[in-house]
């Protein structure tokens, strides 16, 4: 029996430590695996923080890029910070800084691509070149198209020949001048406007008036067909619809007591809007 009793005892012995050496075996492969993982998390980071690193170079990149005339009154193409416009005097169009100076303040006309004229991102700093002692310009906005509407009281009326069939236009003020004309009466198609401007109204800007350079102004007379009201002689406006548009002659719907003939010969002075002083011959 006391044989019997030691050897139980024995058995159990060993079989306990034969089933502790897999729960070790065990731990160590997690505290491998634990050691992995936190290589991997660290490893990751790393590439992170690289990237991070390439992303605010990027951001701050001294390239401002390049731009081409048909993104002046869009302004995508520069790098963030720049801005397309007008550069120096030759017309390079390039992405430079953009400035602060608000829309139609006052600026100075600068000559360089290294330099800027401070007008924000959309603008442009415009000198006419009526008056050679001036230095200042204003900044001027880019627009789309010339004799449309920019915004309140404003209008795309300012073209600028870049070369190589390049135009840029710009926005300005609605001028105050009169655009009938008629000698005979005592008018003249530059009242209010500079003597080489003649004043035209447009029918598709919500009858704004513009004083125009006198070599833009067309000839075209009533009943002739038109795109804008330039093409018509100074006294007329263009109007019709829309591919349809022909010259119009303008006409005072109250004339002089000592008019002793209707300016429309056969047709009638037709007041198109209660704010317009005058009408025309339709």
């Amino acid at each position: 029996m006391k044989l019997s009793f030691h050897f139980l005892i024995f058995i159990l012995i060993v079989f306990l430590n034969t089933s502790c050496d897999p729960i070790n075996e065990s731990n160590d492969t997690n505290n491998t695996n634990n050691t992995n993982n936190t290589n991997n998390t660290n490893n990751t980071n790393n590439t992170n923080n690289t990237n991070n690193t390439n992303n605010t170079n990027n951001t701050n990149n001294k390239d401002p890029g390049t731009c081409s005339v048909e993104d002046l009154p869009y302004q995508n193409e520069c790098n963030p910070g720049y801005k397309c416009t007008i550069t120096d005097l030759s017309n390079t169009v390039e992405c430079i800084n953009s400035g602060q100076i608000s829309d139609y303040d006052i600026c100075v006309p600068v000559d360089g691509p290294d330099h800027q004229d401070g007008c924000m991102i959309g603008s442009f700093c415009y000198k006419h070149d009526s008056d050679p002692s001036e230095i200042n310009g204003i900044c001027r906005e880019f627009c789309f198209e010339l004799y449309t509407m920019c915004g309140n009281e404003k209008m795309c009326s300012i073209e600028l020949d870049l070369g190589n069939n390049n135009k840029a236009y710009l926005c300005k003020d609605v001028d105050e001048c009169n655009y009938y004309y008629n000698e005979e009466w005592g008018y003249t198609a530059s009242e209010g406007c500079a003597t080489d401007e003649y004043c035209y109204m447009f029918q598709g800007t919500d009858d704004m008036v513009s004083c125009i350079d006198a070599n833009k102004a067309g000839d075209k007379l009533r009943g002739e067909s038109c795109i804008d009201s330039t093409d018509c002689a100074p006294g007329h406006t263009c109007f019709g619809p829309y591919g349809q548009e022909t010259c119009h002659y303008i006409c005072n719907p109250d004339p002089p007591a000592e008019q002793e003939y209707s300016e429309c010969g056969v047709e009638d002075c037709i007041i198109l809007s209660e704010e317009d002083p005058f009408g025309l011959c339709m």
